[in-house]
């Protein structure tokens, strides 16, 4: 009986991606005025060498010796004051404090985090909540301030 459940959901799962292929390839066949005046855009560019675009300036290689050095001052050379005594302040946040008026709100949260509620959908980005600042566990470096989840007074998991 388990092998049959499983042929029939395998069966099932093959007509699905056989279908999603197939629209995909009606769709790129078919050619609109858009694609045509984007091509042409593209043609136009002057970073646009026939092949691949190009930046526009020289970008400098990267160099191992310097990029190790930058290592070991950030980790081992931090000059006095680098790290604050004490912790950062920082505004608690409350989502239910904005309005319903407009249709488009963000709030930037620290470094790369924004919440964004567009169209009564909330959006967050990038967002990092561990006491640490990257992806290196205990070698990432400490936060100066609270994380955004120790700072906030929303019910998050009303959100989805």
């Amino acid at each position: 009986m388990q092998s049959r459940k499983w042929l029939v959901m395998n069966n099932i799962f093959l007509i699905v991606f056989l279908l999603m292929q197939i629209s995909l390839i009606g769709c790129s066949a078919a050619t609109n005025a858009s694609d045509l005046i984007r091509q042409q855009r593209i043609v136009e560019s002057p970073q646009w060498n026939g092949e691949t675009f190009q930046n526009p300036e020289q970008v400098p290689d990267i160099e191992v010796g310097a990029s190790l050095k930058t290592f070991w001052d950030y980790f081992f050379n931090k000059p006095e004051g680098a790290i604050p005594a004490n912790l950062l302040p920082a505004e608690p946040f409350d989502i239910t404090q904005w309005n319903g008026q407009r249709d488009l709100q963000f709030a930037w949260l620290g470094h790369t985090t924004f919440l964004i509620k567009m169209d009564n959908k909330v959006i967050l980005t990038d967002p990092m909540f561990s006491q640490r600042a990257g992806s290196f566990g205990w070698l990432s470096p400490k936060r100066y301030s609270k994380t955004f989840l120790q700072r906030t007074s929303y019910p998050w998991s009303t959100w989805y």
